[in-house]
């Protein structure tokens, strides 16, 4: 079986997408205090 050159990239960009949407809920978590007061 052929690996296919794509299947890397998608992994890269899928585990990128991921930690972005760590980053914007730490972000959330960090603001939602500064609202609330």
């Amino acid at each position: 079986r052929r690996i296919p050159r794509n299947g890397k990239k998608l992994k890269v960009i899928q585990a990128t997408a991921d930690e972005l949407t760590q980053h914007e809920a730490r972000l959330d978590l960090v603001q939602n205090p500064i609202w609330r007061q």
